[in-house]
C-alpha cells in the first residue's frame, strides 16, 4: 500500500496521519515535502499519527529520527500517537523508543504540546484575537495574512476537533467558520458552547475559488459590518 498523508493544523501544531508503507524512495520524498512546508509555515510542533503505518524500513525510521533532531534544535518535537505494534516493537530494537514521546492518540499528543507552553501573554494586537477553522490550509493561510495586515491575531484549527482544543488554552473573539465536514450551523453551536464570549460567523464556500482580489474585499466587508476590522478612512 503507497504512503497516504493526511495534513492539518491545530494552532501552532502540524498534525500528520499517515497510512501505508514509509520507505526509501517515493514514499519518504513524499512525507519529507509535507514536513518541508512546517520551516515556510513556522512550526516546529508536529504530531505523527502512525495508526497507519504498516510498514517502516531503516530509511524511513532514520527519517523521523532526523525530523525530530531538526525540530527540537529550533525548540520544537515530533510526537508520535497511536503507534501500531510493529512501530513499537521496531523502536524497541533499534533502542530509539528513549528519545521519543508517544502517545496513545491524537488528541493526548496534541495537549501535551498545549499544556506544556506557558500561558499566552496579553495580546499587543491593536486589533481582535480571531480563529479561523477550515479544512483547507492554503484558505485558512490566505484568510490569516489577510487579516494579520489588519492587525487581528489570527490562530488557525482544521478540524472542530482541534478548535476544541484550542479554545481551552486560548481565548478568541471571533470564530470564522469556513469548509468543514460538517455545515457551519451544525459547528456553530459546538464552539459556541466552548467559547461562549465569541462572535462565530460563517464564511461562504465560493470564498475558496473566487478571485483572490474579490475574496479579501468580501471577507474584509464582512469583518468591518461586524467590527472585527476597522472600517476605511
Amino acid at each position: 500500500m503507497p504512503l497516504e498523508l493526511q495534513s492539518r493544523v491545530c494552532g501552532p501544531i502540524h498534525v500528520i496521519g499517515a497510512s501505508g508503507r514509509l520507505v526509501a524512495g517515493q514514499e519518504c520524498s513524499q512525507f519529507e515535502a509535507v514536513l518541508n512546508l512546517d520551516s515556510r509555515r513556522h512550526l516546529k510542533q508536529v504530531v505523527l499519527d502512525a495508526s497507519g503505518i504498516h510498514r517502516l524500513d531503516s530509511t524511513g525510521l532514520g527519517l523521523i529520527v532526523r525530523t525530530a533532531s531538526s525540530l527540537r534544535r529550533r525548540n520544537g518535537d515530533l510526537r508520535l500517537a497511536n503507534p501500531t505494534k510493529i512501530i513499537t516493537d521496531l523502536f524497541h530494537i533499534t533502542r530509539v523508543d528513549s528519545i521519543f514521546h508517544t502517545y496513545p492518540s491524537e488528541e493526548a499528543a496534541i495537549l501535551s504540546f498545549m499544556e506544556n507552553q506557558p500561558a499566552p501573554a496579553t495580546s499587543n494586537c491593536a486589533g481582535s484575537c480571531v480563529m479561523i477553522v477550515d479544512q483547507s490550509l492554503d484558505f485558512a493561510a490566505f484568510v490569516s495574512t489577510l487579516l494579520a495586515q489588519h492587525g487581528c491575531d489570527v490562530k488557525l484549527a482544521s478540524l472542530i476537533s482541534d478548535a476544541k482544543i484550542l479554545l481551552r488554552f486560548q481565548s478568541v473573539d471571533t470564530i470564522l467558520l469556513g469548509s468543514g465536514p460538517s455545515p457551519a450551523a451544525n459547528m456553530a453551536p459546538i464552539l459556541q458552547a466552548v467559547a461562549p464570549k465569541a462572535k462565530i460567523l460563517p464564511l461562504d464556500p465560493a470564498l475558496h475559488t473566487r478571485d483572490a482580489a474579490e475574496a479579501a474585499t468580501e471577507l474584509l466587508q464582512l469583518l468591518r459590518s461586524h467590527g472585527i476590522v476597522a472600517a476605511q478612512a
